[in-house]
């Protein structure tokens, strides 16, 4: 359920976070891909409600990424939102779409001293 989603996201962070701190100078969290079927979800009432719950998935990990002092690096923005870079054409990332996936998690963590 949805409502449980929030607080593991934050008990797992505040987990990695104790576990990790005293080895680890910044945590990066990158929140969930692009996925070319989210619009069909929309148009679909008992799809639209898992468009709703990995909408709320997202949110729940970029607010504990926060909470927790972590960088948010938004996985929306890491694989340009089109099939030819998708190995399903839809989720899972090709060689092409992970190439593009590491460039943008290297652009994003090289604006900290790490």
């Amino acid at each position: 359920h949805m409502e449980a989603i929030r607080p593991k996201a934050d008990e797992f962070m505040a987990a990695v976070k104790k576990q990790h701190e005293d080895s680890v100078k910044h945590f990066f969290v990158i929140s969930p891909l692009w996925r070319a079927d989210l619009d069909k979800w929309g148009a679909d009432p008992q799809k639209g409600r898992e468009l709703s719950r990995l909408s709320d998935a997202r949110s729940a990990i970029i607010s504990a990424a926060q909470k927790h002092g972590m960088i948010h690096i938004d996985g929306l923005s890491l694989v340009p939102p089109f099939p030819e870079y998708f190995r399903d054409e839809y989720l899972h990332p090709n060689d092409t779409g992970f190439g593009l996936y590491a460039l943008g998690v290297i652009k994003e963590m090289s604006k900290y001293d790490i």
